[in-house]
């Protein structure tokens, strides 16, 4: 099933050439009730990740999903595969797993076609610098969980620089990391 999500490109314009310049941009990415909405239901599925069976120096719950997407004009078409073949990371990028195939579950499929989700894919499709109608990428979704354990001594030596430090200040309760990645299927 394909998800067409609207995008107002001309709000990406400067995050996109400041990605284009810089490499990062600081323009936060809007947000609305569907992405809001999905960023709540990613907070209570963090518990229901399945253990990711290659990662040894810690916890670490992890899926992973696959996605096409094409930058038409003013909207952004995403699909998601309802299969995924092993992922493979270059060691270039990670010195440990890198090189290995690894296989994670899939989130829920209504999780993986759900709107505010896309939205999120989207608008980060819509900054980057190649984007434009025609392009098309392949998208990696992410979804991991990590329990780290500390000696307590450090514990509490981040505990306090966190308190000092207010806007830096993050509740881990819930914490869930998403990581997109996008692999461009022709050249930028």
């Amino acid at each position: 099933m394909d998800i067409v999500i609207l995008v107002d490109t001309d709000q990406h314009l400067i995050p996109k050439e400041e990605i284009r310049t810089r490499g990062f941009t600081n323009h936060p990415l809007p947000v609305d009730h569907d992405i809001a909405t999905a960023l709540s239901k990613l907070a209570q599925k963090a518990w229901e990740l399945p253990t990711d069976i290659y990662y040894s120096t810690g916890k670490r719950y992890r899926t992973f999903n696959k996605y096409s997407a094409e930058v038409l004009d003013g909207k952004i078409n995403i699909q998601a595969k309802d299969f995924v073949e092993a992922y493979v990371q270059d060691t270039y990028y990670n010195s440990e797993l890198g090189g290995v195939e690894r296989t994670y579950e899939q989130i829920d499929q209504e999780m993986a076609r759900d709107v505010g989700l896309c939205k999120i894919m989207a608008n980060l499709i819509a900054r980057l610098p190649g984007s434009r109608p025609g392009q098309t990428y392949d998208v990696n979704l992410h979804i991991m969980r990590y329990c780290a354990t500390f000696p307590a001594k450090q514990v509490l030596r981040v505990f306090t620089r966190m308190v000092k430090s207010t806007s830096r200040l993050f509740s881990w309760a819930a914490a869930v990391c998403v990581a997109v990645r996008f692999k461009s299927q022709t050249t930028i």
